[in-house]
C-alpha cells in the first residue's frame, strides 16, 4: 500500500485512529482531499522546526496505526505458549548447537562481550527470523514455523523492544503520549479508565526513575532514565506484546530490581541484554553469546544468589551516595 498517494479523507475513513493522531500532534490539515504526499509538501520547514517533527517520524506513526489495524482485521487468534529459538551459525559459519524454548514468565539475561552478537540475538526474536538473518536462526511460535502472512501479522505485536538509543520525537505531554499508545492498541477506555491509566503509568515510571515525571512533562525533554522508565511502564501496563526485549538497561540510571519484578509479574517472556552483574545474576538463567553464537546457558547457583545479596548491599550504598551527590550534599 502506497500511503503517500492516499487522500487524507481516505486515511480517516479507513483508519480512524489517524484522525486522532493528526489532532493530538496538531498537524494542520488544509484540505482532506489532499494526498498525504501533498500534505507533507504543504508543511513549511518552520513548522517542522517548531514542532520537533519530521516527515519520517509522522509517517512512521501513521504506518504503526495502519499495521495495527491490519493485525486486528487479520488476527489469527494466536496465544503464545512457547517461543523457540533454533540455532543458526556463528560468525565463522560454525553450526550453533542449541535450542531454546521460552515460556511466559521466563526471565533470561543475555550476556557476552561487546560485539559478541547479543543485539543480533534479540533482533532475531523481534523480527521472527526464519533463517533469513545474518545468524540464520529460526524462531518457532508454539512449536511451529510461522507462515509469511502470520509473520507479517505478528511482527509488530509479538515483542516490545527497548533499545539503548531510543528517543522520543514528538512534542507530546506524558499524558497525551500514554493516551495515544492506548488508542493505538484499541483500548477503548472510558474517561475514568483513561485517568486511572495515566496515573498508573506515571506512578509506575516514577517508581523506577529518580527525577519525577508529571502528567504535563514534555516527553522530548525527559532524561534518558525518565524516558526508559516511561517506556518500561508503558510496556508493562499498556502493551499486549507477550515478549519484552531490553538492551542494556543499566545505562539508564533506573531501578534494576523493580524492572525485572514488574515485567515478570505480568507473565511476559523477558530477555535482558546486559553487562551489569546485578541484572545478570538476578535472572534465573543466562544466555552466553560468543562470536555471534550461543556458547552456553547457565543457571543461577546458590553461591551466585549469596553473591547477589552482597552486591545489592554495595549497590544500595552506591545509589545512596549518587543521590546525595545529585542533590548537592556531602556524602560523608
Amino acid at each position: 500500500m502506497n500511503l503517500l498517494s492516499k487522500k487524507i479523507r481516505e486515511l480517516y475513513e479507513e483508519f480512524p485512529e489517524t484522525k486522532k493522531l493528526f489532532s493530538q500532534i496538531s498537524l494542520p490539515v488544509i484540505s482532506e482531499e489532499m494526498s498525504l504526499e501533498e500534505f507533507f509538501s504543504s508543511l513549511s520547514v518552520q513548522f517542522f522546526r517548531d514542532s520537533g517533527l519530521t516527515k519520517d517520524s509522522v509517517l512512521l506513526l501513521i504506518e504503526n496505526i495502519v499495521n495495527e489495524s491490519k493485525n486486528q482485521k487479520n488476527d489469527f487468534n494466536y496465544h503464545l505458549e512457547s517461543l523457540k529459538v533454533s540455532g543458526g551459525f556463528d560468525k565463522d559459519g560454525k553450526k550453533e548447537d542449541f535450542t531454546l524454548d521460552f515460556r511466559p514468565g521466563d526471565i533470561y539475561a543475555v550476556t557476552g562481550l561487546t560485539g559478541s552478537g547479543k543485539t543480533q540475538f534479540l533482533e532475531d526474536i523481534e523480527y521472527i527470523a526464519s533463517g533469513d538473518s545474518p545468524s540464520r536462526r529460526k524462531i518457532l511460535i508454539n512449536g511451529k514455523e510461522v507462515t509469511e502472512e502470520e509473520r507479517e501479522n505478528l511482527e509488530n505485536r509479538l515483542c516490545s523492544s527497548l533499545s539503548q538509543s531510543m528517543n522520543f520525537v514528538l512534542e507530546l505531554s506524558s499524558e497525551d503520549f500514554i493516551l495515544m499508545h492506548a488508542d493505538c492498541r484499541k483500548k477503548n477506555l472510558s474517561p475514568d479508565e483513561k485517568e486511572n491509566l495515566i496515573n498508573q503509568v506515571i506512578e509506575c515510571a516514577n517508581s523506577l526513575a529518580g527525577e519525577k515525571i508529571s502528567r504535563k512533562s514534555v516527553i522530548t525533554q525527559l532524561s534518558g532514565g525518565q524516558s526508559r522508565a516511561l517506556m518500561i511502564s508503558d510496556i508493562a501496563l499498556i502493551s499486549d506484546s507477550p515478549v519484552v526485549l531490553i538492551d542494556e538497561p543499566e545505562n539508564a540510571g533506573i531501578d534494576k530490581d523493580k524492572i525485572l519484578n514488574l515485567l515478570s509479574s505480568k507473565g511476559k517472556i523477558v530477555l535482558v541484554s546486559t553487562h551489569d552483574p546485578i541484572i545478570a545474576l538476578s535472572c534465573p538463567k543466562r544466555i552466553v553469546i560468543k562470536n555471534g553464537a550461543v556458547s552456553s546457558i547457565l543457571e543461577q547457583t546458590d553461591k551466585e544468589k549469596n553473591l547477589l545479596a552482597e552486591l545489592k548491599k554495595y549497590d544500595e550504598k552506591m545509589t545512596e551516595a549518587r543521590n546525595l551527590i545529585r542533590e548537592g550534599k556531602n556524602v560523608c
